[in-house]
């Protein structure tokens, strides 16, 4: 019940589908949910153990300073951060592009493509089983 002020995330947003989440599921010993988001948009999709996410990136990269190595910090949009190893260019969430993130990667032309959708709305991204991921319960 930690409140976003309790909870420090280096300024990265909470991430339900971070590798470092446990599923909803996780733990239950007769099959209801042991974790409940606010949103239960989110149930079926807390945690994984396929990949980190941007956000996993992302809190790791601030958490050791690792853009710090850079003579300056970047004006990245939407997200983005100092890439430490290129400090001429952002580091991009999967739904922009381009060298401050200021471009939207995903279009209605290519969103089936990449077998993605993305809810601004809730600021969350959904995805389906077509491109690899392994969602616990999805």
């Amino acid at each position: 019940q930690l409140t976003d002020e309790d909870n420090d995330n280096f300024g990265v947003p909470y991430d339900y589908g971070s590798d470092l989440h446990y599923g909803a599921y996780d733990f239950s010993i007769n099959g209801q949910a042991v974790l409940v988001a606010n949103d239960p948009d989110y149930i079926n999709t807390m945690g994984q153990r396929k990949t980190l996410t941007f956000n996993d990136y992302k809190m790791v990269n601030t958490l050791y300073e690792c853009s710090d190595k850079c003579p300056k910090q970047l004006p990245c949009q939407n997200g983005g951060y100092t890439s430490p190893k290129n400090c001429n260019v952002c580091v991009c969430n999967d739904f922009y592009s381009g060298t401050y993130c200021e471009k939207p990667a995903l279009t209605p032309e290519n969103l089936t493509a990449v077998n993605s959708l993305f809810n601004t709305g809730y600021n969350k991204a959904i995805y389906n089983s077509g491109n690899g991921y392994n969602w616990d319960m999805f």
